[in-house]
């Protein structure tokens, strides 16, 4: 059997795993930014599942591993073995979004905008798309308006993602330029010696970085900074009891996180919810409900709703 050593080669083969339950995602692209960013990550733990199942040399895995997929073995004790590991999980699980997903959402977020300052925060940040995709608008506004100064905090739970989003997270130039425009490309990022994308000063001067959970409140050093608008968009629907977890205690974590993500607005300030990847716990979509309709009017521009704070 042949033993897999080129790069383009492994990134194939990652890629047709990811697509066996990527329920038709275009997951080409976003696997180019995956394993620029994670390859070592991944190889590494793929050599610790060889070991375990005495696969020598262990480079063997990556044939042996394709053959699975091609075969849609799910059976196969490798593919299961892949399947059940935390970190290849994460790197290519619900981690994921993709370029410019809810422009009709920021257009009319950025209709409601204060003028002058405006601080957003977004909870959750995949590799860095969402983000992107929204500056894209912003960039539009900046040059209609030199007085329209926009800051960004992002929120995330401290993934290995996360650490290389706010680090040293590399695009490749060919997918960014896809979705951006010269003159955002020009703006957030620079070229490193490789020829790939990371995101320039002038991006992270813009951005603050900020470990959360929600099920961890309250935060610092945030914990009492207010927005204008907060985006929470595909997290709501993955607060879940964990295994074995006593019911209660998952209720009370989820009523506070709602209650610490109502503090975080100013007056009048706005929240975007989208919760498109899957149905939310029932308890989770019960307090959305509760919780925002008792503090907020709600407007629908699909698929967000969006949320515009009552003041007191």
């Amino acid at each position: 059997m042949m033993i897999t050593d080129d790069f383009e080669k492994r990134r194939e083969i990652i890629t047709k795993f990811a697509e066996l339950g990527a329920m038709m995602l275009p997951v080409e692209e976003f696997m180019h930014i995956v394993f620029l960013n994670f390859h070592a990550e991944i190889e590494a733990e793929l050599f610790t599942i060889a070991e375990q199942h005495q696969i020598e040399p262990k480079n063997e895995i990556w044939s042996i591993f394709e053959q699975a997929v091609d075969q849609c073995d799910f059976d196969h004790p490798i593919l299961q073995a892949v399947f059940s590991n935390t970190l290849i999980r994460q790197l290519i699980g619900p981690e994921y979004t993709i370029f410019n997903r809810y422009p009709k959402v920021y257009e009319y977020l950025l209709r409601k905008k204060p003028a002058g300052e405006f601080n957003i925060a977004v909870i959750g940040c995949s590799y860095g798309q969402e983000i992107m995709s929204m500056l894209k608008c912003l960039h539009e506004e900046m040059a209609k308006n030199p007085d329209f100064s926009p800051k960004i905090d992002i929120f995330n739970k401290p993934t290995s993602i996360f650490q290389k989003v706010q680090t040293n997270i590399r695009y490749p130039e060919s997918v960014l330029k896809k979705h951006l425009t010269p003159q955002q490309l020009a703006v957030d990022f620079t070229v490193d010696e490789h020829g790939s994308l990371h995101f320039s000063e002038a991006f992270y001067q813009r951005m603050g970085f900020y470990e959360l959970d929600l099920f961890d409140v309250p935060h610092e050093p945030n914990s009492t900074k207010q927005y204008d608008l907060l985006m929470i968009h595909n997290v709501l629907q993955y607060l879940e009891p964990s295994e074995g977890q006593d019911i209660s205690i998952f209720q009370q974590q989820a009523e506070a996180a709602f209650q610490w993500i109502v503090q975080q607005v100013k007056p009048s300030g706005m929240v975007s919810i989208i919760n498109e990847s899957k149905k939310p716990n029932d308890f989770v979509a019960e307090l959305q409900d509760r919780i925002f309709n008792q503090h907020y009017a709600c407007t629908i521009v699909k698929p967000a709703y969006l949320y515009t704070k009552q003041a007191i």
